[in-house]
């Protein structure tokens, strides 16, 4: 058995959206489906594993892609309610899109002025990979936007801390090219 995870496009299906089965070894609070005990398999190194396995289903990766789907298309509205009442959103920088924003309202505000400098042109082009760990996950993504008829693609990292309740409670993004990103918000 070959275990691996992929997160391509925006679509459904086994090869898109965020991994659903996340590989952990000994137990875990979420929804966990054993594998044959002592079963063989191989991870995506091709390393050979003769341990128990187990598949953890993580509904946070899928709140968290969601978030930012609705966001991106618009639908500021269905996204707040995917937000905890205390949610702190920080974008690095100094240009006039940087800052932290407090609260659903502040965090909707600045992804709502962010869709109008960018004529709602923001797309997701690939999540491309998730790290999911007990208090925090992050999305490797790469994003496009359009400007003043510049068009660039990012590549970001968005770390994201979720409440009890599975809702967002924290957001941090890292760009791969801040400087891009200074110029392109000028």
């Amino acid at each position: 058995m070959t275990l691996t995870s992929g997160a391509r496009g925006l679509g459904a299906g086994p090869s898109h959206g965020p991994p659903r089965n996340q590989i952990r070894k000994g137990s875990c609070s979420r929804n966990v489906a054993h594998v044959h005990p002592r079963s063989s398999a191989t991870n995506v190194y091709g390393t050979r594993c003769d341990e128990e396995v187990s598949v953890t289903i993580d509904n946070r990766s899928t709140v968290v892609q969601e978030f930012f789907q609705k966001c991106f298309q618009g639908d500021l509205s269905s996204a707040v309610e995917l937000l905890d009442p205390n949610v702190t959103y920080r974008v690095p920088g100094s240009h006039r899109l940087a800052g932290t924003f407090e609260g659903p309202k502040a965090v909707t505000g600045h992804l709502e002025q962010l869709l109008i400098e960018t004529h709602h042109t923001v797309d997701v082009l690939q999540w491309e990979d998730w790290m999911i760990g007990v208090n925090n996950l992050a999305a490797l993504v790469d994003l496009r936007a359009q400007r003043h008829g510049a068009i660039d693609t990012v590549r970001a990292i968005f770390l994201v801390a979720m409440s009890k309740d599975d809702k967002v409670r924290r957001i941090e993004v890292f760009f791969s090219d801040q400087a891009m990103v200074e110029r392109f918000f000028v």
